[in-house]
């Protein structure tokens, strides 16, 4: 295998995760004794949309056709998604990161950026994937390396597999309503698209790629072909879940995310929905864990 298509294996128990460095530090499979947790990978393709998860650095979602304004001037930065008019989900998951630990359960990868075209900030990215008895957890952190202050934001970008029946749990006080390039138009109420709280089915007849504020940062996918329930939690920086179901599909993704679309244009974005402005040295970390336990008790 080449270095892109290398693919790192981790296990505990009957715990198991591929990753492949070389292609956005993506996962490409979660599976708890053989059953997949997150969407298996496409292992041919070299698209990170193909993958199981990916990390989303220095910023996730979309930026409105790649500008914004800092400092009392316009910034600019290289359209990354084919036709698209938005920059999109930051720099990470199309890189090629380093393998700077990796032993049986846990990984460490590193992936740097000097500056140059793609985002006007210089930083440093750590992601640790690694298996235990709460299942999988990934840790996420970027450091600012630039001699001045720059916004960042991080965030998750699992595909949960989705057979006939999946339903998903959780709590979202508000719901970003978007235009048709996905970018958010205005606020609504959390169970606009169903009664999450209770549980809604991620099947859907039109699409749902919608950015949801408020989370408590759990989440539970019930399914009905597996004896165990998946449970998503994040860290509290994460507090913004962006749901993606494309009508027709077998898997759909629930992503715990640091900031809301289009954040560094949205002046009217509340606490917890802006992207967080570091300071030259200052560091931003984040987690997320998925967990597969019985469906009469979570382990």
């Amino acid at each position: 295998m080449n270095g892109n298509s290398q693919i790192l294996e981790l296990s505990f128990g009957d715990l198991t995760a591929g990753i492949r460095p070389g292609l956005g530090a993506s996962l490409v499979s979660f599976r708890r004794g053989g059953a997949n947790i997150l969407r298996a990978a496409d292992e041919a393709s070299d698209d990170p949309l193909m993958m199981s998860s990916f990390p989303l650095v220095p910023y996730s979602n979309r930026i409105a056709h790649g500008t914004f304004d800092w400092e009392e001037s316009q910034r600019r930065i290289p359209l990354n998604f084919g036709d698209h008019p938005h920059a999109l989900h930051g720099l990470g998951w199309q890189a090629a990161w380093d393998v700077a630990e990796h032993g049986e359960e846990s990984i460490l990868l590193r992936h740097g950026h000097d500056g140059g075209p793609g985002w006007p900030w210089k930083y440093e990215a750590e992601q640790r994937i690694s298996l235990g008895e709460h299942g999988l957890h990934v840790s996420l952190s970027v450091i600012n390396r630039t001699d001045g202050p720059g916004p960042f934001g991080l965030g998750f970008h699992p595909y949960f597999e989705a057979p006939p029946g999946t339903r998903l749990k959780a709590r979202l006080a508000n719901t970003w309503l978007s235009d048709e390039t996905c970018l958010p138009t205005e606020r609504a109420s959390g169970d606009w698209f169903g009664d999450w709280s209770e549980g809604a089915p991620v099947a859907r007849d039109s699409l749902i790629d919608h950015a949801f504020a408020g989370w408590d940062g759990s989440a539970e996918i019930v399914r009905a072909d597996i004896d165990c329930r998946i449970h998503l939690s994040a860290s509290p920086e994460l507090s913004n879940l962006h749901l993606y179901m494309p009508p027709g599909a077998d898997f759909f993704c629930a992503e715990p995310v640091s900031h809301m679309p289009d954040a560094l244009n949205r002046y009217d974005a509340k606490e917890g929905e802006r992207m967080h402005v570091l300071q030259p040295g200052e560091r931003l970390s984040v987690w997320m864990r998925l967990a597969a336990g019985r469906a009469n008790r979570l382990e």
